[in-house]
């Protein structure tokens, strides 16, 4: 378990200690509100899982610590979470939080018993419904699955309000929460895209780019936009990721000509792919319930530099982007709807008419800028003013 902050280690004077506890990845919707908050004097002291620190510069205002035993796979931390949930709850007493913002229930379990006995404001953070994303918990027995439902749904009545990706959260898995305090982070980019250095894309070819996690569920659509590339001339179809069907998404590109597999890149290099791209695909399967009411990062991205999108109807993520006419909604597996919307996408003029819709509509209301000050109004309400934050 390693330690790594700038000095002094924590903050000190009337400077809010505000703790981050965050067992996965962390998205950019939390990259952002940890720098928000140091902007706004806060000391960020971060407790994570063997992933990499999301922020690089030091500084007496930030801190990480590492819980660091090995494999971070989910059997892994399934298996050591009881370790994880001790060194987290005596980390807090030892920092003595003003306030603690966790992800999921990784994350929160271990904070609530801090929040308990310290009466410190807790933050749950709703990334995933843990019955309803954890492959694990979805093999298991039913009342396994509906034991962790039932857990969930408490220790988040139990938290003193919630951050969550999408109102659907609320409405399909924790209706019993309406009361509490909460607000919706889409996990827009870190990156100010107006510094990005894109390549321009290749004269005269039409680029579908798909960036993400490559999941057995997503290979569908993949594989359908692969197809469709062959028959589209002057045509391209770029993947990046990595994942279960990584050797699969490898093989489909060996195969042809119109496809390229990238494999994982960074996010700096998804954005500039994205940005040199025609339009961004993210076409899930709606049968998932994640997948109907989740809102993934991909679509704040294009919208941000000024792409369109290609989504799957019967989702949340397909509303947005048909309310705001900044993409395209088709019938998930569906060849010739998806083949009408590709076809549609590369003529230029559409193109450029939604790519500049969903760019207008991200400065206007959802570029950081705006959520940032959204966050901060939020905290305020549960009562955090009082401890210093300007």
């Amino acid at each position: 378990m390693a330690c790594e902050s700038g000095d002094p280690p924590y903050g000190t004077g009337d400077h809010v200690k505000a703790a981050f506890v965050i067992p996965n990845e962390p998205f950019a919707s939390q990259v952002n509100m940890m720098t928000t908050l140091m902007n706004e004097g806060c000391h960020v002291v971060l407790f994570y899982w063997g992933h990499k620190v999301p922020i690089r510069e030091r500084s007496a205002r930030f801190s990480a610590e590492n819980f660091d035993l090995g494999s971070d796979g989910e059997m892994t931390k399934l298996a050591m979470f009881p370790i994880w949930a001790m060194w987290v709850f005596v980390r807090l007493c030892a920092l003595r939080a003003d306030f603690v913002q966790a992800e999921n229930l990784l994350g929160n379990l271990p904070a609530l018993p801090f929040h308990v006995l310290t009466r410190r404001k807790l933050v749950y953070h709703m990334t995933d419904f843990t019955a309803d994303a954890s492959p694990a918990i979805a093999s298991s027995p039913a009342l396994v699955a509906e034991l962790v439902r039932r857990l969930e749904r408490s220790v988040l009545r139990s938290s003193s309000g919630m951050l969550l990706v999408s109102e659907g959260q609320l409405e399909a898995q924790i209706p019993g929460c309406r009361a509490k305090p909460h607000m919706v982070v889409y996990n827009v980019p870190v990156t100010d895209t107006g510094s990005l250095v894109l390549r321009p894309p290749t004269q005269g070819v039409t680029a579908f780019v798909y960036s993400g996690v490559l999941t057995a569920q997503r290979f569908e659509g993949i594989s359908l936009a692969a197809r469709l590339v062959e028959g589209m001339p002057q045509s391209e179809l770029i993947i990046a990721g990595a994942g279960q069907c990584g050797t699969q998404v490898e093989a489909l590109a060996k195969s042809s000509k119109r496809v390229k597999y990238m494999g994982q890149i960074s996010h700096e290099e998804v954005l500039e792919l994205a940005g040199a791209s025609t339009c961004v695909l993210a076409m899930y399967d709606p049968k998932f319930l994640n997948n109907r009411i989740g809102m993934p990062n991909k679509l704040f991205e294009s919208m941000a530099l000024g792409k369109p999108i290609i989504v799957s109807k019967g989702t949340k993520v397909a509303e947005f982007v048909e309310s705001h006419r900044c993409g395209l909604s088709v019938v998930y597996g569906d060849e010739t709807d998806l083949k009408e919307a590709m076809i549609l996408v590369a003529n230029p003029t559409v193109a450029k008419t939604l790519g500049e819709n969903g760019r207008a509509a991200y400065d206007a209301d959802y570029s950081w800028q705006s959520i940032g000050r959204t966050y901060l109004s939020f905290l305020g309400g549960l009562g955090l003013t009082q401890l210093g934050m300007r």
